[in-house]
């Protein structure tokens, strides 16, 4: 039983993504997501909430992941509902209890409760990370099925070149970079600030990666995706934006982007978002394609709720050695700025060593010539 009382409001959404946008620092934020992924739990840490109530399982174990760890590093509490009582409407700022593993809601006649729930620790943490690598060969096993059963299902679409939109013209010769919201874009996209600042260089924003590249600075000259997690602020900031519709024409964003009045272009591509920036960039004949944040292997699409990857490794191995994939270049950078203090370290002792050598060298010398004087 806990005995720390955990008070704040509380905000609910169904998708973590919508919620992380508007719940104030110190909230209480009440999830639905099964795995939270790594994209989600950062974006939780930064918007400073203080608790975690999880109607899904926020760490399931049928992977290894860390990010419930990074949540309680961070301070924040998670806990998952064991039994819930019915609830009326979605939490928006109500006032909420946590307390003796009970969720309470403050409601006209005092506190209501609303469901029981559990705790993440450390020893939880590692029991289920214990249960990951144990199934881990059977996880891997149906993972890669899906992946050469769908890659052989899809193969044909990426033989053939699809009508783009106009406006995909302007990669035609240009360096692209694609960044999308995967672990630890932000720290990559501030180790690739050279790249960024080339000025022939072309900035694609996989759906809320825009933000993140305004947030630094830097402002997409296209937007890609479902719109589903962009800010209003970066659709409305001039880039050109694309939603991906589905095979039979059923566009997610475009509903959005038609009610804020904004000019928009559709395209229907097999894979993910991150799937149709890069195939398109080919197509349109970019001279160079470069990623940041995007996802590859097996972690990363679970973590999606993807079976498989077929239509991800299809489009990079069709763009082949256009494709630099500059995913986790900051700990690339900061393991080589580790060695060059450490070098110079080594170095600096060796030259006060040579250096105190040489003056004893030198009263020696002097020494000797006096001596040869007399």
């Amino acid at each position: 039983m806990m005995s720390q009382v955990i008070l704040g409001p509380i905000y609910e959404n169904k998708q973590t993504k919508k919620l992380i946008h508007h719940i104030p620092i110190g909230s209480i934020a009440f999830l639905w997501h099964e795995d939270i992924d790594s994209v989600s739990a950062s974006g939780l840490i930064e918007r400073g909430v203080k608790a975690i109530v999880n109607a899904s399982t926020s760490m399931t174990g049928r992977y290894e992941h860390s990010n419930i760890e990074m949540l309680l590093s961070a301070g924040i509490h998670v806990f998952d509902v064991v039994c819930m009582m019915e609830k009326q409407k979605i939490f928006d700022g109500e006032e909420a209890l946590i307390i003796q593993d009970k969720l309470y809601v403050k409601s006209f006649d005092g506190y209501e409760e609303i469901a029981a729930v559990a705790s993440y620790n450390s020893q939880v943490v590692n029991q289920l990370k214990g249960l990951a690598k144990a199934s881990y060969s059977y996880r891997f096993d149906d993972f890669i099925t899906n992946t050469l059963d769908y890659a052989q299902k899809e193969k044909a679409t990426f033989m053939l070149k699809k009508h783009l939109p106009e406006v995909f013209d302007r990669l035609e010769k240009q360096k692209v970079l694609i960044v999308a919201r995967g672990g630890g874009y932000e720290k990559d996209l501030a180790y690739a600030k050279k790249l960024l600042n080339q000025a022939d260089l072309t900035v694609i924003a996989v759906d809320g990666a825009a933000d993140g590249l305004r947030k630094l600075g830097y402002q997409p000259d296209f937007i890609i995706g479902d719109m589903d997690s962009v800010s209003e602020e970066s659709l409305q900031s001039g880039a050109a934006l694309v939603c991906h519709s589905y095979e039979d024409g059923y566009s997610p964003g475009s509903t959005r982007l038609s009610s804020l009045g904004l000019s928009y272009q559709t395209l229907s591509l097999v894979g993910t978002s991150e799937d149709m920036a890069i195939q398109a960039s080919y197509w349109s004949n970019a001279d160079h394609i470069y990623l940041v944040g995007c996802r590859f292997g097996m972690r990363d699409y679970l973590e999606k709720g993807r079976p498989g990857m077929a239509s991800s490794v299809l489009a990079r191995i069709q763009a082949g050695d256009c494709l630099t994939d500059l995913k986790g270049i900051h700990k690339l950078e900061k393991n080589h700025l580790g060695t060059i203090v450490n070098r110079m370290k080594q170095l600096e002792a060796v030259v006060s060593e040579w250096v105190k050598k040489a003056a004893d060298k030198k009263d020696w010398i002097r020494k000797k010539g006096a001596f040869h004087h007399e």
